[in-house]
């Protein structure tokens, strides 16, 4: 697929290429009514309006782009925690993960999502795990749970996960760790 390049246009070509716009979708010229200096008023009124929404925009893409720079460092330090960050449904579904929680767990992100954890916990310990869950949503207070996980690759990892209930109750965020990787 063929990308497409974006000329940047000088103000003048691009009110050029608008007013050429203007005039081929048939557009009419604004009528002007009054005296000269009444015109010459309502001009400069016009053109102060435009100032000051220039100004706001201008205000506006600026908070817009710090934003965005914001967003981006909280992206990053997201992916880059050196613990496994999750966000699971009440029923245990994977919504979210960070580079290290797919890194854990032996997957990418995109074949995790949407996946219930508790399918990857060992068989034993499942059902104290379901239990787990329950209790984060029931107190809604902080649950620690120390389970063995099976990975793809068939090996184990022993963790330790941390989980509340957000605020809404219909998910939560846990932390996970590597309890072999302990210096």
């Amino acid at each position: 697929m063929k990308s497409k390049t974006v000329r940047r246009r000088t103000p003048a070509i691009l009110r050029e290429n608008a007013e050429t716009h203007l005039r081929s979708a048939g557009g009419r010229g604004i009528e002007v009514k009054g005296d000269a200096a009444e015109v010459r008023l309502n001009n400069l009124r016009l053109a102060h309006e435009l100032e000051l929404y220039q100004i706001e925009l201008e205000m506006q893409n600026e908070e817009l782009r710090v934003l965005h720079e914001q967003a981006n460092m909280s992206l990053d330090q997201y992916d880059f925690v050196p613990a496994g960050l999750f966000t699971l449904h009440a029923c245990g579904e994977i919504r979210e993960l960070n580079l290290a929680g797919g890194t854990m767990l032996g997957a990418s992100r995109a074949t995790l999502v949407g996946n219930r954890l508790s399918t990857m916990v060992v068989l034993p310990e499942r059902e104290a795990f379901e239990a787990f869950l329950d209790r984060i949503f029931a107190t809604k207070s902080k649950q620690m749970l120390e389970c063995s996980i099976l990975r793809p690759n068939r090996t184990l990892l022993r963790a330790m996960i941390a989980a509340r209930a957000s605020p809404d109750g219909q998910e939560c965020r846990a932390v996970m760790l590597d309890l072999d990787d302990r210096a």
